[in-house]
Formats: C-alpha cells, structure tokens, sequence
C-alpha cells in the first residue's frame, strides 16, 4: 500500500489501541507465495487472503470468524418443492443476473483477450458486478498514470500502480494482460529499468487494446 505495508498498518493500529481483543485483521494481499501466510500470522494478523479474491475462500474465513448467531446457510442439496404449473403461466424471466450462452459466445468474440469464465469467478458469478467491473475497467485515467509515473522515471510510484493493474485485471479476466503487468511489477521491485524501458509501450498497448474490446461490448 501506498505510505504504509499491510504490517505497518496492524503494528499502528496495535499501538494506537484501535484494535479490541475480539477484533480480527486479516491480511488481503497480492502476495501467494509459499510461506507467506505463515509470515503473516506470526506479524500478528488472524487470517490471510490472497487476491483478488476467491469468493468460497472469503466465505470460509468469514464463517471462520464471524458469531455463529450471524450465519445462516442454504443446503443447495435439500430436495426442493416444485409447484406444477400450468406452461401458460409461466412467466418469461426478464430480470437474470447471468449471460446466456449467446452473450457468452458474442462476448468472446469481441473480447478475445478477456477470459470470461475467469472474471465471473471474481464477480461472484454475478452478470451485472461483471459488467461494472469492465465499466470501470475501461477508464484511461489509470494509464495516464502509469504513463505518467513512467515518464518521471518514479520506479516505486510506478510499481504500485503496475501491481493494482496486475489485479484488477485478473478480475476481469484479462489474464495475459495481467501476466504481464505483473512481470513490469516485478522488474520496477527489483529495480531493473532496462526491463521496465523495454516492455512498457508493449503493456500500455495492449492495455489500450483490452479497453477497446471492452468499450466496444459495451456499447453494442
């Protein structure tokens, strides 16, 4: 995080006595590297989850935590009852929160570079938190930023917002485009300009190219 790690945070939060004994912090991170869970409990954090975020692993550390009077849960198996209805009275169904297959099939054509199953993995399966989240994915004001950072040669400022644009582009399921993000995180960590100097006008393109695709969709 800009200013302060996640461990700064906790040790302040520790001194400043914002924290009550029943509080939990759990440690939201891009770091899944092997170990670093461990690392993170021993600093003082109660959980830790890896991002973005896998909505069933959210799940089981907020039922982990949360007083079992808060949680109630659906038994998806139970045998359901189902009303015999006559076909006339059925009802089309106009207010589904999921893409059809066509949406589907049209979706990939015009996005190629985007991985759909992938991002309704991060949106809850959900077609309009999918479809806000590539709304707001198409605002170029993040890439002038990057552009800008990159411009002024501030390699840290840099890094952090190549590492949000790793992220938010897994959510929506540009997978490559993330991929590649990630390997300009890196080299901007390790301080390898030369790495940095040769792969970013190839990243801000295709960045560029996700969001056409994307506003292209969206506007069809």
């Amino acid at each position: 995080m800009p200013g302060m790690s996640g461990v700064e945070t906790l040790k302040k939060m520790q001194r400043d006595k914002v924290l009550t004994g029943k509080t939990k912090v759990i440690m939201l991170t891009a770091s899944a590297i092997a170990g670093m869970r461990e690392t993170y409990l021993r600093e003082g954090f109660d959980d830790y989850l890896s991002k973005p975020i896998d909505v069933s692993e959210l799940e089981k550390v907020l039922a982990k935590y949360l007083p079992a009077e808060l949680l109630s849960y659906v038994d998806e198996d139970a045998p359901q009852v189902v009303e015999t209805v006559k076909e006339e009275e059925i009802e089309p169904e106009t207010d589904s929160d999921t893409f059809s297959a066509a949406e589907k099939k049209k979706f990939a054509e015009q996005c190629p570079d985007i991985n759909l199953e992938t991002g309704l993995k991060y949106c809850m399966d959900s077609k309009s938190f999918t479809i806000q989240m590539l709304t707001t994915f198409t605002d170029g004001k993040k890439a002038d930023k990057i552009q800008q950072k990159y411009d002024s040669g501030d390699w840290k400022g840099y890094q952090i917002l190549v590492h949000a644009l790793k992220s938010t582009s897994l959510s929506i399921g540009a997978e490559d485009l993330s991929e590649a993000a990630k390997k300009l995180e890196m080299a901007a960590k390790d301080g390898e300009v030369e790495e940095i100097k040769a792969n970013h006008a190839a990243l801000m393109d295709y960045y560029a190219k996700v969001r056409a695709e994307i506003e292209e969709w969206l506007n069809t």
